[in-house]
């Protein structure tokens, strides 16, 4: 588990938003994708669109799979 700094109490909210998304980013995995991947996100282990469908990675590596083996390339 992440350390707390100082200045954050024990049982308290992040002392601003910096340290909430550290937080979220190394606790639980909740990481904000930018660029052509704007509006997906990380959540743990799971890839999330931005409608909110959730991708394993397993579902992930069979979806690859068969589009290499199709030859979808």
């Amino acid at each position: 588990m992440i350390e707390r700094p100082p200045c954050w109490p024990d049982y308290g909210p992040p002392p601003n938003a910096c340290a909430a998304t550290l937080y979220r980013r190394v606790v639980w995995g909740h990481e904000e994708l930018n660029c052509e991947w704007t509006g997906w996100r990380l959540r743990g282990r799971h890839l999330v669109s931005p409608h909110g469908e959730r991708i394993t990675p397993q579902d992930l590596d069979r979806y690859l799979y068969r589009r290499h083996r199709l030859g979808w390339w």
